[in-house]
């Protein structure tokens, strides 16, 4: 009986010492380095979607910066996303798991966090089909997470080809069909969905809005 108590006694820890070293905290959050973003609090094993929007300084004008992949969380629920040539002082980066839309939002600058944008609306099936975002900035830049299905990436600019709006007053209109899969995903969506994470970011002033879409 003794033998069988301290079997069982042993199994216990080490189950309990397993669960401690793959439990994930509360909350995820992300950190910075000089050439890397450090993103952590996540499920080991994991899909994580990495997206960040900067500005740098160009030799005439400023140059406007995105950066995207999909990274594996280590044991300890951490990903490390290089930067070679450093991480832009002014931009804001996104950590989002391709799995459950669990994500953090960060910024080498503290006062960028500013998630002030209006909530994108969803105009179902005005692109040959296509669902489209209505976005009511002049330039942006897109990030979609469909919970264990895929993410895409995408830009708009106020009249430009993209903007289904274009020439029309209102927001300007992104078509699905826009956008991009982002690493590890594939294709490209025809709809969005009021479960999707959106994260929205003016390629300008950085503002930014992440959460679901409205329907329109």
């Amino acid at each position: 009986m003794k033998t069988l108590t301290r079997l069982l006694t042993a199994s216990l820890l080490l189950s309990t010492s397993a669960f401690c070293l793959y439990a994930t905290p509360t909350a995820p959050a992300i950190a910075f380095e000089s050439t890397q973003v450090v993103a952590t609090g996540f499920h080991a094993g994991r899909d994580v979607v990495i997206f960040g929007v900067g500005r740098a300084p160009g030799p005439f004008f400023s140059r406007m910066l995105r950066y995207t992949d999909t990274l594996v969380a280590d044991s300890t629920g951490t990903v490390r996303f290089e930067v070679a040539a450093g991480v832009p002082t002014r931009s804001v980066w996104f950590a989002v798991d391709a799995q459950t839309r669990d994500y953090a939002a960060g910024s080498p600058s503290p006062a960028l966090i500013r998630p002030s944008l209006n909530t994108p609306g969803i105009r179902s099936g005005v692109d040959a089909g296509n669902d489209a975002l209505d976005l009511d900035r002049r330039l942006m830049d897109i990030l979609v997470v469909r919970p264990g299905a895929g993410a895409w990436i995408g830009s708009c600019g106020r009249n430009s080809m993209k903007d289904l709006n274009r020439g029309k007053s209102g927001a300007m209109q992104l078509s699905a069909g826009g956008m991009d899969a982002a690493p590890k995903s594939t294709g490209r969506p025809t709809t969005f969905r009021p479960s999707d994470l959106i994260v929205a970011v003016d390629s300008e002033t950085l503002e930014y809005f992440i959460g679901s879409p409205r329907q329109l």
